[in-house]
């Protein structure tokens, strides 16, 4: 008898897990690919106890294929089942990855090589790059993100084991051990591997962890897939509470400044002011900043009564800078002193008389003093793309003059100085610091060359290269004498060499600059701070001050003591005052003050103000709101709200939050220290955080946002710092959003808008309706239908719209009219992947500013997910998603998008585990992005340069509490026939769960295409359902299946379901597992049918060893199987007791490893051949 082989086209690729559920998703498989020729290598891995862990492997000769670059090739190794290490201009070299709940000094391992090899590729290791998503399109070779090639000595990686350090969740530390079976050499073309390796790993247990079986549990750490049955963490000790604050529960005034001098507050200005001060005694005012008490004067305190004329004096400063070392604080220059009284008496300035006790001529009597003015204008914010990738911004200024000048141009600055000595020989210096924008590239050196004129005489020049700052200093030998200055306007010029002022290749930045001359003593505007001569000799001084236009002056040495007692004198000619101080003046370093009438400063502000106690509070919540002050007793609509759904909710004013933790001072550091303080005291620890107001790059009245230093792009506004609970950890601990409101109209939208859309009574089929949007090149639609394929389940209605050329004749082309006609219709979920830029998705301009009025969709909003430039920023400028939110007639829910620019690859990597948890039953948008990007730090790790910039720059825009309403249940209908003919007519039929209402009806192909030009709604009026449908003639043989939406007749319940069959053409079909999702150690049988007569017998073809995932370079995944026939294990098939078609498996199987992946198929022999198709089981554990 001559035997013909029958492949079943299922190739079923099953997980298989302890506790885990998984999910099977179909995929046919493309046999024709590349990737047949790929090598393969065959893995085992055991954990042989709770500390004990084994990994063996048989390393083929590597096949490669060859990678066209610009004007060079490079080479490639294809090895299937391994990922590869991507890190940006490092080799691709393929490696395996575990995850180990351990710290990484714990994990001892030994590596053990057999039989080493050496093997010669064709051309140089391929270097890993990727590619922006910027303007309207992407290009590969463009110099605005070229690639940096990293230099290897010796064998790269050095060790064939690299063990580095994940962060913790929940204070469970996660460590990740990568195997690399190949090692490439510093030629870049010698390829060393062993035939045979085996790691063993040892978990040396730090006593400082203890066990905690709940935590085996924790829904994001069985995301991760650790094996380890008892989960070990951090103890969890309390925060230790700060020092008594002597300023909770007493009066306190709030007095803000922001530039240095001496300030007076008067009776009458702090009473109307608020504070309640009648009948205090003077000698309790107290004055607090930065938790210090500060010397005041009080004028007329003696009388212990607080008298109309009498006024509190002292010595402001502006915030000074404390996280960085350059001029500005980075967040506000405002500085918060606090005043109190009542109590104890307070500190006061000595009293030190000034009188002159000698003549001039027996005293040392200065004529002028070396005086630095710094000069420095924050107008512009620049991103600094090319600086300081992965650390916060505020490193290094960012803030300069404007947005810079070009090669080949001069741009003039005009400054005033007060009072320069003109009449001495003595010189000025000047300093300049510059910060390069452009950096080197094939165009350019990017070398700047700086000439800089002080009122149009040369005074320095300077050189340096690329992105970076420099200062400028005139050479000692330059004479700039004291009398080229003018007193007040001065003019500084700036000259970039080159010959083309329109050079984008040469471009600088002005950030600040010094001039050190000598100065008269004579004040300007009624003000003078000075310190004595520097390296003077020590003795007795007389400073003689002149120009002051009122008597009443204040001269302070600042932080010592109250200068009294000096001569005033009036010159009638000028009608101004001078005053003689005597000092004794021991060295330099005293800094005086001294002002009168204009020039004594009042302060921007006073207010009561209280501090709380927050470090003292440990009454915890599940959402906490923190928003601005004016807000936090407006919320209780939304508290109450949270309350109804199950939540336990706080709210927190940004303004007690800086009071208490920076001394009333405004800094993000001040949140992230109440959320630490927050996640180690209260109980419960809040799960969600929602963040209530907009930001500005500098904020100061609502909830400020942090920057961090995106690759290639630089600053981005990012509110997941705050999540970070551990220094060391950048795996978030809460789920966090922000509803970036400006006014109380916007707020009042925004909880109207939560609220009605979880209480929205009427129940439609907008919320089983989702929407994938593919920009113009082909890899987005490619993305896009790979996540409908593999993240969607068959049960929702999927629309598109795809941009790219080769879909402009097809259903799904379509522009800005097919987008609002679906938005008004209703969607619950949009997913788009493109082009975009701040308020738009730019592709055909499908989506902007201008289209947000023609949405009308308030009872029907979805949520976005946008994979793109900069829609989820909300600082800088107001992205797509702010719009959206705060749309008056519809808009969105939410949006979840980037501040900074957007990645091909890993925006899509990223987006991918978002849409497999969306869907869990309770799932919330923000655990869902919380779990998704804990995800793509621990398995897309291969972007090494670039999974800190995705996961700070993903923003949800909106409430991360929010549940989207899918249907609530799901029903199963049935078809009489199995395998139908096209044109036959079907009857869908079942048991649903309302007596009346109306199903919605749609027929799929295997794409999740849709067949039916319209949606058939069909009312019903019993339990019993029953429709027939009639199929298209032209419909593909192959698997399809029905799609169907349900609501009862009040409109308060919904369900949804699909029946999947097969159409007949196919010989095989009607594929099953059982139990669908079998577990370690399980008896599972499988089953098919088939329509072919006369089958004498049928072999199920069980692949243990080889069936795999691999990501192509577009992060997409493709199934692989049966590259090996060697290892193919046979099982005989029978048939069904009283079937004529459908065939099982003799006796069950089971497989004995969690985690495995195994591939069936199966064979017929007669005189007929059958397609191949392909089935997965992905590898998706239900973590819920």
């Amino acid at each position: 008898m001559v035997k013909f082989q029958y492949i079943f086209p299922i190739v079923c690729v099953l997980f298989f897990a302890d506790s885990a559920v998984n999910k099977a998703i179909c995929k046919t498989a493309d046999l024709n690919s590349s990737v047949n020729t790929a090598s393969i290598i065959q893995i085992e891995e055991n954990w042989l106890s709770e500390d004990n862990w084994t990994w063996k492997s048989h390393i083929p000769e590597p096949k490669t294929e060859i990678i066209p670059q610009e004007n060079y090739n490079e080479c490639r190794i294809v090895l299937d089942n391994l990922s590869s290490d991507n890190r940006l201009g490092h080799p691709v070299l393929p490696r395996y990855i575990k995850i180990f709940n351990a710290f990484p000094e714990e994990i001892k391992y030994d590596v053990h090589e057999k039989n080493k090899h050496t093997f010669n590729l064709q051309a140089h290791i391929e270097i890993f790059r990727d590619y922006p998503i910027t303007g309207d399109s992407f290009d590969k070779y463009s110099d605005n993100f070229d690639t940096d090639k990293f230099e290897w000595i010796g064998s790269y990686p050095e060790e064939i084991v690299k063990v580095s350090f994940i962060g913790y969740k929940s204070g469970v530390p996660l460590t990740k051990v990568a195997i690399f079976p190949y090692q490439i050499l510093s030629d870049g073309f010698t390829l060393n591997y062993s035939e045979d390796i085996a790691v063993s790993i040892h978990i040396d247990r730090n006593t400082n962890l203890i066990e905690d079986s709940k935590l085996s549990s924790d829904p994001v750490l069985k995301a991760l897939n650790l094996s380890e049955t008892i989960i070990r963490r951090r103890r969890k000790e309390r925060l230790s509470k700060p020092q008594f604050n002597p300023l909770i529960g007493k009066d306190l005034m709030r007095i803000v400044v922001e530039t240095d001098g001496v300030y007076r507050i008067s009776k009458r200005y702090l009473s109307e002011s608020g504070a309640s001060i009648k009948g205090v005694d003077p000698r309790t005012f107290r004055l607090f900043n930065k938790g210090y008490e500060i010397p005041i004067y009080v004028a007329g305190e003696s009388d212990v009564v607080f008298n109309k004329n009498d006024y509190i004096e002292f010595v402001g400063q502006r915030n000074r800078n404390s996280v960085a070392d350059y001029e500005y604080d980075p967040f506000s220059d405002k500085n918060v002193y606090w005043l109190t009284w009542g109590e104890e008496n307070g500190l006061r300035y000595a009293d030190e008389s000034a009188k002159p006790t000698v003549e001039s001529n027996q005293a040392i009597v200065p004529h002028d003093y070396l005086y630095s003015m710094h000069i420095e204008e924050n107008n512009f914010f620049d991103r600094l793309g090319r600086v300081d990738v992965n650390l916060p911004s505020h490193v290094r200024d960012h803030w300069f003059f404007d947005s810079g000048i070009n090669g080949g141009t001069t741009k003039s600055y005009l400054f005033q100085i007060p009072y320069p000595n003109t009449n001495t020989v003595k010189n000025f210096n000047i300093e300049v610091g510059m910060h390069g924008i452009t950096y080197p590239s094939e165009y350019s050196t990017a070398k700047h060359n700086i000439t800089v004129h002080i009122n149009n005489i040369q005074a320095a020049t300077g050189t340096w290269i690329g992105q970076t700052p420099y200062i400028i200093k005139n050479s000692q030998s330059q004479v700039l004498q004291n009398r080229f200055l003018n007193h007040e306007v001065n003019k500084i010029q700036i000259a970039v060499t080159g010959d083309d002022p329109t050079n984008r290749y040469d471009k600088v930045l002005l950030d600040w600059y010094k001039i050190h001359y000598y100065r008269l003593y004579r004040a300007y505007n009624d003000f003078i701070d000075f310190y004595p001569i520097k390296g003077i000799q020590e003795g007795l001084y007389h400073f003689n001050i002149d120009n002051f236009k009122n008597p009443d002056i204040s001269v302070y040495k600042v932080g010592k003591s109250k200068l009294r007692d000096f001569d005033v004198n009036y010159n009638r000619s000028s009608k101004t005052y001078s005053i003689v101080i005597e000092d004794y003046v021991h060295n330099d370093s005293t800094l005086y003050y001294a002002a009168s009438g204009e020039g004594i400063k009042v302060p921007i502000s006073i207010e009561p103000d209280t501090i709380f106690g927050l470090k003292n509070s440990i009454e915890g919540s599940d959402v906490l709101i923190i928003t601005a002050q004016k807000w936090k007793y407006n919320l209780d609509k939304l508290v109450e709200f949270y309350r109804e759904i199950g939540y336990d909710s706080k709210v927190v004013s940004i303004q007690d939050i800086n009071n208490e933790f920076n001394f009333g001072i405004v800094s993000p550091y001040a949140l992230k220290k109440f959320l630490r303080y927050v996640y180690f005291n209260w109980q419960p620890v809040p799960e969600y955080i929602l963040i209530i107001g907009d930001a500005n790059i500098k904020e100061e009245e609502f909830v400020p946002s942090f920057f961090f230093q995106t690759y290639k792009y630089g600053a981005c506004a990012c509110d997941y710092w705050f999540t970070l609970v551990d220094e060391n950890s950048e795996v978030p601990e809460f789920a966090i959003g922000r509803w970036p409101c400006s006014t109380e109209e916007e707020l009042e939208t925004l909880v109207e808008k939560r609220i009605n859309y979880k209480n929205e009574e009427l129940v439609d089929s907008w919320k089983n309706e989702l929407l994938f949007i593919a920009g113009k090149e082909d890899v987005f639609k490619n993305q896009s239908e790979n996540m409908i394929k593999r993240q969607i389940s068959k049960e929702f209605a999927v629309n598109r719209i795809y941009i790219n050329p080769s879909s402009r004749q097809t259903p799904f082309w379509g522009g800005s009219d097919t987008l609002i006609y679906l938005f008004n219709k209703g969607l619950v979920l949009t997913n788009f992947m493109g082009h975009g830029g701040g308020a738009v998705w730019a592709d055909r301009s499908l989506f902007n500013t201008s289209h947000i009025p023609l949405l009308d969709n308030l009872d029907r909003l979805p949520f976005l997910t946008s994979m793109t430039c900069f829609t989820g920023d909300f600082s800088n400028i107001t992205g797509l998603g702010e719009h959206v939110l705060l749309a008056e007639n519809g808009g969105a829910i939410g949006l979840w998008g980037a501040s900074s620019v957007g990645w091909i690859k890993n925006d899509y990597l990223i987006d991918k585990p978002f849409y497999d948890y969306i869907f869990k039953p309770g799932m919330t948008v923000g655990k869902a992005i919380q779990i998704a990007k804990i995800k793509y730090l621990t398995e897309q790790d291969y972007f090494d340069y670039l999974r800190l910039s995705i996961v700070y720059m993903y923003n949800l825009i909106g409430d991360p509490t929010v549940k989207l309403p899918f249907p609530d249940k799901k029903v199963t209908l049935s078809i009489d026939k199995e395998n139908p003919a096209p044109g036959d007519t079907v009857t869908l039929a079942g048991e649903l769960p309302f007596s009346k209402g109306d199903v919605f009806i749609q027929l799929y192909d295997l794409n999740k295409y849709r067949l039916l030009k319209n949606v058939i709604m069909e009312p019903f009026s019993s339990l019993n359902f029953s429709y027939q449908l009639t199929l298209p003639d032209n419909i593909i043989p192959g698997k399809s299946f029905i799609n169907y939406y349900l609501r009862n007749n009040d409109r308060t319940e919904d369900a949804h379901g699909a029946t999947i069959f097969s159409i007949k053409g196919l010989d095989f079909y009607g594929f099953q597992c059982n139990p669908e999702k079998p577990h370690k150690n399980e008896n599972f049988t499988v089953s098919i049918n088939t329509d072919i007569e006369n089958i004498q017998s049928l072999i199920c073809e069980i692949d243990t060893s080889y069936a795999h995932e691999y990501l192509d370079d577009n992060g997409i995944e493709h199934v692989v199987s049966f590259q090996d026939t060697s290892s193919i294990i046979k099982k005989l098939m029978v048939l069904g007791e009283g079937s004529v078609d459908q065939w099982q498996l003799e006796a069950p199987f089971k497989v004995m490893t969690a985690g495995k992946l195994i591939a069936v198929r199966f064979a017929a022999f007669n005189n007929l051949k059958s397609p191949i198709y392909s089935i997965m089981i992905k590898k998706s554990p239900d973590i819920y």
